[in-house]
């Protein structure tokens, strides 16, 4: 079973509907920027739970969960925020798996 396929069967199997937020373009000045309006993108997601042995060895605090989400026309930065339901995570780090230059997932480090 390849890579791929193992990630897209977690996702689609286990995992659910969330949303990447997107913060909004600046408007006006430099010295006085507003906040422009934030966009979301629907994405197939698995939230999943850091194993203890994980959390011991990589100094993973408790708050701290992994998702695993689907390739989509959406690349997450951990400027943006992940809702799920009526869960909102912040993304700490952001994990691309490629394999001959195609996407096979993302992988984001997120707290709530």
């Amino acid at each position: 079973m390849g890579l791929k396929y193992a990630a897209h069967r977690l996702i689609y199997q286990f995992g659910q509907v969330g949303k990447i937020v997107k913060p909004g373009e600046p408007t006006g000045p430099v010295f006085a920027p507003i906040p422009g309006e934030p966009t979301e993108h629907t994405v197939a997601v698995a939230l999943t739970d850091y194993t203890h042995e994980e959390r011991a060895n990589m100094a993973i605090s408790e708050e701290m969960m992994r998702v695993y989400m689907a390739p989509s026309e959406i690349v997450p930065t951990n400027a943006d925020t992940l809702l799920i339901g009526e869960n909102e995570y912040s993304i700490i780090s952001v994990k691309t798996a490629f394999k001959a230059n195609i996407v096979l997932y993302h992988e984001l480090q997120v707290r709530r």
